[in-house]
């Protein structure tokens, strides 16, 4: 399973301004990373095509969709629904992972 991170840095889009916390070992800005989801989905097709077999997709809750801020508390299955459209189209199956870093409610390192 590829993992979406891959293509921004971990840098997700719940807070693209937020710092990445509970021991994340990338730096978030290198350049010509992925700026928003259409430009990830872009670069992971790119690199896709050059993967041969069958292929997944790690999908982080920080790559969520929404036009306004959601809580991570409060994220549902609508706010993927996009990824799930993109990952039937290119015959992807799709791994959740929740994102338990660099959020308010896991700074205490109990997550």
């Amino acid at each position: 399973s590829m993992h979406c991170w891959q293509g921004d840095d971990v840098a997700g889009f719940e807070n693209p301004a937020g710092s990445l916390t509970g021991g994340i070992q990338a730096t978030g800005n290198y350049p010509g990373k992925a700026r928003n989801a259409e430009e990830l989905r872009a670069d992971l097709e790119q690199a896709l095509s050059l993967i041969p077999g069958p292929k997944r997709l790690n999908l982080h809750a920080i790559y969520l969709e929404s036009d306004a801020p959601v809580a991570r508390n409060e994220i549902k299955p609508e706010h993927f629904k996009n990824w799930v459209t993109w990952a039937k189209a290119n015959k992807l199956g799709l791994d959740f992972n929740p994102s338990c870093f660099s959020h308010p409610l896991s700074a205490d390192g109990f997550t």
